[in-house]
């Protein structure tokens, strides 16, 4: 009695078995019939709002990874809002800055600092949209004056 058990059991695995062996040939052909997709896409509208934005790394990853601050915190000046004002960097901030906005404002080909100052002025709105909202949160947003000296 236990040798028919097992005998419709085969029986039932070799129909199973031979089933899934033609619905496997029947999905490879469908699948070598379709066109390629492409790697690269367009992103669109809806998934450009969504982009990536210039953020904080976020406390839980500082916490759980002690040690690699030297890979997302600047080792003696900071550009941009995110460490902007920590007493850290105020040496390299009041000494170097300027300088170094000099020298980017003589390579810009702006004809002016006031003129980049006013391009950059012209297209704020659009700059802050590169930083997460957090970011934007940290910072005076009364007066963009404040973001474009950063």
């Amino acid at each position: 009695m236990t040798s028919t058990h097992h005998e419709i059991v085969a029986i039932g695995n070799e129909k199973v078995a031979s089933a899934s062996s033609k619905l496997h040939d029947e999905l490879m052909k469908n699948k070598m019939n379709e066109q390629p997709k492409p790697i690269v896409r367009r992103r669109s509208d809806r998934e450009r709002g969504q982009q990536t934005k210039i953020q904080k790394v976020p406390q839980v990853l500082r916490d759980e990874y002690k040690g690699l601050e030297k890979y997302y915190d600047p080792k003696w000046i900071s550009i941009g809002p995110i460490h902007h004002g920590n007493p850290k960097f105020k040496l390299a901030e009041q000494k170097f800055k300027f300088k170094f906005a000099a020298k980017f404002v003589e390579n810009s080909g702006q004809q002016s600092h006031e003129q980049l100052y006013k391009t950059i002025m012209e297209k704020i709105e659009v700059l802050k949209e590169c930083f997460d909202e957090e970011v934007l949160k940290t910072i005076s947003t009364k007066d963009d004056h404040d973001l474009s000296n950063r």
